[in-house]
């Protein structure tokens, strides 16, 4: 794993009930916390952090996981609209497809594909019965799309970041998830597939060339 962003430090911010925040902060500030936000620097720091993430038992992973995603969905949702938020957690979905397809291939990212598709399938059944309900459009993006894609997207790079400290890919596939799961509770709906499918799918030639090149995306963080 490259060492500018291996998670030397681990910054969590608790308040009195649970915790609301984790930040991977790379290594290169090695203790210098200065560039942490007031709200972030008043949590409890813990050092050495791949040691403390692998004494992190299995089943806190899920709270983990969606402490995560939650604390950069609060952060993104401020100025932000609905459909905003819609379009940055697909974006954060299509970072990890893209990872896992660089480092694992497309049959890889096809698995990706079929654990969002299977959230879908779980939440048309709750709503509706059936698999086979109305499907909704996607909405158009707003103003906000730039930032909240920037921050959610940066959320799932850390989420792969902790899968690379537990076993099989289960942080990876959490993410996954809890990405799909909080983007359909933002929409209120079932979307159409094909549509969300063609999305994750698409990417650009710059793109890939970062994807290609950046060992943020080449570390290995699938197992």
């Amino acid at each position: 794993m490259d060492r500018r962003w291996a998670p030397e430090k681990i910054e969590q911010t608790v308040d009195r009930r649970h915790v609301i925040g984790v930040r991977l902060i790379p290594a290169a500030h090695d203790g210098d916390t200065s560039s942490v936000s007031g709200r972030e620097a008043s949590g409890v720091t813990f050092g050495e952090g791949a040691r403390r993430l692998r004494g992190v038992s299995m089943n806190k992973l899920p709270s983990l996981i969606s402490a995560v995603i939650g604390s950069a969905l609060d952060r993104a949702a401020r100025d932000a609209g609905p459909s905003d938020l819609v379009w940055g957690l697909l974006a954060a979905l299509r970072r990890i497809r893209m990872v896992v397809s660089v480092q694992a291939g497309y049959g890889a990212a096809s698995g990706v594909d079929d654990a969002i598709h299977a959230v879908f399938v779980e939440r048309a059944l709750a709503l509706f019965g059936t698999p086979e309900a109305l499907h909704t459009s996607l909405p158009v993006k707003g103003p906000a799309v730039g930032r909240v894609s920037a921050i959610l997207e940066d959320v799932a790079m850390s989420c792969l970041t902790l899968n690379a400290y537990f076993p099989g890919n289960s942080a990876m596939m959490l993410a996954v998830s809890t990405l799909t799961e909080r983007m359909l509770d933002v929409l209120g709906a079932v979307p159409d597939w094909a549509l969300v499918v063609r999305e994750l799918r698409i990417t650009d030639s710059d793109e890939e060339e970062v994807a290609a090149s950046d060992s943020r995306w080449s570390a290995p963080a699938l197992h």
